[in-house]
């Protein structure tokens, strides 16, 4: 049970390939949640610079396998809506919320989806990120066209 009086057990699909049945635009399932973006950088002051954490490029490696080419937006300037939902466990045993700020892991997921497809993610002109009840953490997400 959660905070909420509510079953954390859900029915949840197994994350694997990806699902291009949307038109126009994709579904994908990442297996695992991204690193925050409190963790994403190791600062090398002797060499006065910033890279990502090897978990974090490891990450954004594994997760550009799962998410689809969608060719038709690297020579599109549309602007785009992302849909991420961050399926998990968010309550603690004793019914308290688990401080999980999914916020922090959007950044990551964007950056991945941007990557893989070759766009500028300042084209997302819409992100919703959701939490959703589930026993297994992994990351649903949804990209389509913007439309007002």
């Amino acid at each position: 049970m959660n905070g909420a009086g509510e079953s954390n057990e859900t029915t949840e699909p197994t994350p694997t390939a990806s699902d291009n049945s949307l038109a126009p635009g994709f579904h994908f399932l990442l297996p695992k949640w991204p690193p925050s973006v409190n963790s994403l950088y190791t600062v090398i002051f002797s060499q006065r610079r910033v890279e990502l954490k090897p978990e974090v490029r490891l990450w954004k490696t594994q997760a550009k396998e799962l998410i689809p080419l969608w060719k038709e937006l690297k020579d599109s300037k549309s602007l785009l809506s992302v849909e991420l939902n961050f399926h998990g466990a968010w309550w603690h045993a004793n019914g308290n919320l688990k401080k999980t700020d999914v916020q922090n892991m959007v950044k990551v997921t964007l950056d991945a989806l941007a990557e893989k497809n070759g766009f500028d993610d300042s084209r997302v002109f819409e992100c919703v990120e959701r939490k959703r009840a589930s026993l297994k953490e992994y990351v649903e997400g949804v990209v389509k066209y913007f439309h007002d």
